[in-house]
Parts: structure tokens; sequence; C-alpha cells
């Protein structure tokens, strides 16, 4: 079997782009009012709040979005919002410039409505790659040819990888690479094998900091993480 695959056989099962915030208390019944109508074209099905208690940890949602094929959720929380693509269908694609155009209309709404202050930023992606033996894969492309020779028919493999970079010479961010052997699970598929990639990259987290990123940081970041993330790639599946 071909142990080395092409960063292009790796297809996109998931999508998110995290906002931190920073001395966050909620919403007013007005400001959730026009949440909730400034996204019913994007998130058709009807949203769930939830009337969680003041002392309830920070990151629970407290309102959260959908759209009706279930593809699209935006959580809110009070101390973050997290926008996501999820693959609900075999045949669902997503190509991450069509994300990026819908995350940042939709953050540029969001903040309009509720000019909170984000202290940190976050993007992150995972792929899949379904076949039988997901860990000789895995480890033929970062080339354990050697340890599998001492270890043939290795029944799973995990390798993580973490730097510390700056971004776009502006931000300073961890950047998570993670290769794993796992199984594939899409609505109304057959569990499967597969290798999975999943890609991480968020501003480290300073308590004494007081920066507060503008809609232009948050769009600046989007681009930059995504080119480092398949630049990543690339680098760990050539030949």
């Amino acid at each position: 079997m071909n142990l080395k695959p092409k960063s292009n056989a790796f297809q996109i099962n998931a999508i998110q782009s995290i906002i931190i915030t920073r001395a966050y208390q909620g919403w007013t019944s007005k400001e959730l009012a026009k949440l909730l109508s400034g996204f019913s074209d994007q998130f058709d099905a009807p949203p769930t709040i939830l009337p969680l208690p003041t002392e309830a940890p920070a990151e629970l949602p407290r309102v959260i979005l959908r759209s009706s094929d279930l593809h699209w959720i935006a959580e809110m929380a009070a101390s973050r919002v997290t926008f996501r693509w999820i693959k609900m269908k075999e045949t669902s694609q997503l190509g991450i410039p069509d994300f990026e155009a819908r995350y940042l209309s939709f953050f540029d709404k969001f903040l309009a409505i509720q000019p909170i202050q984000v202290s940190r930023l976050a993007f992150a992606i995972t792929r899949h790659s379904a076949v039988q033996d997901p860990a000789e894969l895995l480890m033929g492309m970062l080339h354990q040819e050697e340890l599998l020779r001492k270890i043939p028919n290795p029944e799973n493999f995990e390798l993580h990888i973490h730097q510390i970079k700056k971004l776009a010479e502006t931000f300073t961010v961890n950047e998570w690479t993670r290769f794993k052997s796992g199984q594939l699970s899409i609505p109304d598929t057959p569990v499967r094998r597969a290798a999975l990639a999943e890609h991480d990259v968020n501003t480290v987290d300073d308590p004494a900091s007081d920066v507060t990123f503008t809609m232009a940081d948050i769009k600046r970041f989007m681009f930059a993480a995504a080119v480092e993330i398949e630049n990543t790639l690339g680098l760990l599946c050539e030949e």
C-alpha cells in the first residue's frame, strides 16, 4: 500500500473559529432579539436559549444557533463565541475560503450588535482520510518506516506537535498539529476507520495582557492561520 498520501487525500470534516471575550455579562433582551433576527437567514433552525444561572461556568453556551441542515452552528457563551461547520453528509464539502467569508460576515454583524472585548482568537480544522489501516498510513506519512518494521501491523497511532510562533508578524500563537488513528462517524453512513489530522492555531493566553482584538485583527488572524495550517499539512505530506 502507498503509506504516504498527498495532503489533498484528507477531506475536511469540521472547521471552527472561536473568539474569547473579556468582561462580558450577556445580552439584554433587546440585543438578543437583534441577534436572532440578524442571523435568521443563515441559522434557520429554531434557536436554543439556555437560562443558565449567573454562577454557571462562563464557557457554557447561553445561546445556540443552527442551520436547518445542521452544518452550521454558532454557540455563544459568556466567555467565548464559537462559529463552526460540520460535515453532516458524505457528499458535503466546504472550502476554507467559503468558511472564511461566512465567519467574517457573522462576526462583523455580531460585533455590531454586541461590541464585546475580544482577548484571544482560535482557528481549527479537522480532516480525515478513510482507510482500512490508518495507523500504518500515518506512520508512513511521518517517515516512521523503521518503526513500522520493528512494530508491524499497529492497531493505533498518535502524534502531537506543539509550537509557539509568530503569525503574520503580529500574533504570538500556539500551533497544535495532531495526527491519530480513529473512527469517522457521519450521519446515515457506516462508521469507518480513518486517519485524522487536527490543526489548531490560537493566540497565547496572557492574563496580564490587556490587548483587545478588532474586526481587522480577526480578519488578519483568520487568513494567516488558514495559510499556516495548509502550509504545515502540505509540508508533512510532501514526498
